[in-house]
């Protein structure tokens, strides 16, 4: 039992790996846990996004690797997003998605145009994942987050 958030950021550096299938993985959670789940889903997507919006409007600020990489499976999250939208009871996190999907087209489209998206040597972010998971895992096991379901892809 992990934390959404935590397990979240995890199955998409996995999935980067190919450790995890996250659409399955996904579809697997939103089921389970629907509206709790789906609402931390659009958290991560909102964060990512953010911070590719930061990326871009700032010269200065180069990307790092994990956003490069949450960047990259944002449209699987929100292909199953949509795709499970029935699930969801809450009107709010409809609108959310909605919102959500329309700033992602967006973000998508100024990311690629600033030559960020061209970082994708695995090489390159080896360092960065290791120290991302070692940060989750220091969060893991010093007991901090509420919210818990279980990682494994069923």
């Amino acid at each position: 039992m992990i934390p959404y958030a935590f397990g979240v950021k995890l199955a998409a550096l996995a999935s980067c790996k190919g450790l995890i299938d996250l659409e399955k993985w996904l579809s697997s959670n939103l089921n389970a846990y629907k509206d709790a789940f789906y609402e931390e889903c659009i958290k991560f997507l909102k964060e990512v996004h953010l911070a590719a919006q930061v990326v871009t409007s700032n010269h200065f600020c180069s990307p790092n690797a994990l956003r490069i990489i949450y960047l990259g499976t944002s449209s699987t999250f929100l292909k199953v997003l949509q795709s499970h939208s029935c699930l969801v009871s809450s009107p709010h996190l409809s609108v959310e998605m909605d919102k959500l999907h329309v700033t992602y087209m967006g973000t998508k489209s100024r990311f690629k145009s600033s030559g960020s998206a061209d970082l994708s040597s695995s090489d390159y972010y080896s360092e960065d994942i290791e120290a991302e998971a070692n940060l989750y895992f220091h969060q893991l096991f010093s007991g901090q987050g509420t919210s818990n379901f279980p990682l494994h892809d069923r």
